[in-house]
């Protein structure tokens, strides 16, 4: 198989892969999880937008041709549990939508701090179908425009069949916009924070390993961000039950990034550090 199909196949098969293990999760959902359960979920939930990210900042030629695709991907594993129509009738569409939009946030903020450490640190996915140097204008092809009518053909689909909740009165809502739009920019930033030390696994993955002052800082990072956190919240939630409740959503953002990275690794694609002259065109060779 052409290593630019298996690579596609595979890309696909994550995409596929996730949006059905958020629609298992929630058709299956107990009417009384523990807080655990329900913070892990959060964890393998909230990495999905940051592994979406990954790729589109990371990834090789122009950014353009991979953001629309990422945005319809990450549109389709939220909606994909909406193939049962009556999945979410507990849930009320505007709580539906501020969800929705913490996730996007999230996209944009993880998008926006890669493409700064691909700036600084020039590394870059690489994968035996592409060359070091490719053209950084847009080019669509009708295989790119297929696949992304396709998909947000099937979110609209499925997004137009959810049954919500019923909504309540008009009066009966107090908050205004300012009021969502900080829960959205909150709740954005605030678990980017909490997710973001998980990171470093599967890109370490991806590299074939890492150096101990690359291992090390990771290490500080998660030691100070999870303290940082503990005494943040120290008034509504006491330290131990707030360190395991962010070591459980982490836990599951590893377990679940780590796999998206193992799959990727064994398609051939790697984490590399760009060459810095222009004249070379042959592949990076991978760790």
């Amino acid at each position: 198989m052409p290593a630019d199909n298996r690579l596609n196949g595979t890309l696909l098969a994550i995409v596929a892969a996730l949006a059905l293990v958020n629609s298992v999760v929630i058709w299956t959902w107990p009417l009384n999880p523990s807080s655990l359960a329900i913070t892990a979920y959060y964890g393998f939930f909230v990495a999905q937008p940051i592994l979406f990210a990954a790729w589109t900042a990371l990834g090789s030629g122009s950014i353009f041709t991979r953001l629309p695709i990422a945005v319809a991907c990450l549109a389709l594993v939220s909606v994909s549990p909406g193939f049962v129509p009556s999945t979410f009738h507990t849930v009320q569409k505007l709580e539906f939508v501020i969800v929705a939009l913490v996730e996007l946030g999230m996209f944009a903020i993880t998008t926006a701090l890669f493409l700064l450490f691909r700036w600084i640190a020039r590394f870059r996915l690489w994968s035996p179908s592409q060359n070091v140097q490719l053209p950084r204008r847009i080019r669509f092809s009708v295989k790119f425009i297929l696949l992304l009518t396709t998909l947000l053909a099937v979110d609209l689909g499925m997004a137009l069949q959810l049954q919500f909740q019923a909504e309540r009165s008009p009066g009966s809502n107090p908050f205004g916009l300012p009021f969502y739009a900080e829960i959205v920019l909150t709740g954005s930033a605030l678990l980017t924070v909490i997710i973001l030390p998980t990171v470093a696994v599967p890109l370490f993955i991806l590299h074939g390993g890492g150096s101990p002052w690359a291992i090390g800082s990771a290490v500080l990072f998660w030691i100070i961000e999870v303290a940082t956190l503990a005494i943040f919240f120290f008034d509504k939630i006491k330290p131990p039950e707030s360190v395991t409740r962010q070591l459980a959503a982490q836990f599951a953002a590893v377990v679940a990034s780590s796999i998206v990275a193992i799959v990727l690794r064994r398609a051939g694609v790697r984490l590399v550090r760009a060459r810095t002259t222009p004249l070379e065109s042959q592949p990076p060779t991978p760790s």
